[in-house]
C-alpha cells in the first residue's frame, strides 16, 4: 500500500522522501524520488495562499506529476498488491497544503488508488486517516479534467 506522512511522525518503515531536498533538513537519509519533487520555481510565485495554492497545483500538475507517468507507474506496479508498503514523505504537517496530497490525489484520479495519510503512534502502530486538504483534489481533479481533454 502506498502511503503519505511527513517527516516528523514516520521514522520508519519504507520510508522515500518526495521533497526538493530529498529531506536533508529533517535530518532523512533514506530514499530520494526526486521526480515526484517540486521544482524550486514553483516557490518564486506569491501574492496570497489561496492563489498561490491554485498556482502550485497548476505548477507541480504540468512540471512533475503529467510529465514522470513512468514513474508513477513503476511506483503503482511496485506496490499494487500491498507486497511492501512504501511512506511518501514531506515537511508540511498533516492537513496542511503539501505537494505529497497533489501525489495521492494524482494516484487516486488516475489509478484509481487511494493513498491515506499515515500517523505512527508511540508503539509504532499504523493510524491511517483520509484527513487532507480537500480543496487540493478538486483542484487537480478539474485541471487533469482540463488538461486530458
Amino acid at each position: 500500500m502506498i502511503f503519505t506522512s511527513n517527516y516528523e511522525n514516520a521514522k520508519e518503515g519504507n520510508l522515500a522522501s518526495i521533497s526538493i531536498d530529498g529531506g536533508k533538513k529533517a535530518n532523512f537519509e533514506g530514499k530520494w524520488i526526486r521526480e515526484l519533487s517540486p521544482n524550486e520555481n514553483i516557490y518564486s510565485h506569491w501574492n496570497n495562499q489561496e492563489e498561490w495554492d491554485q498556482y502550485y497545483i497548476n505548477q507541480y500538475y504540468y512540471q512533475v506529476l503529467k510529465g514522470n507517468k513512468y514513474v508513477l507507474d513503476e511506483l503503482v506496479k511496485k506496490y499494487e498488491g500491498y507486497q511492501k508498503d512504501i511512506i511518501l514523505l514531506s515537511y508540511a504537517k498533516p492537513e496542511e497544503f503539501s505537494h505529497r496530497y497533489l501525489v495521492s490525489s494524482y494516484l487516486e484520479i488516475k489509478y484509481g488508488i487511494v493513498v491515506p495519510e499515515l500517523f505512527i503512534d508511540e508503539e509504532g502502530n499504523y493510524i491511517t486517516t483520509t484527513k487532507k486538504p480537500k480543496y487540493t483534489k478538486d483542484k487537480l481533479l478539474r485541471l487533469v479534467r482540463i488538461s486530458e481533454r
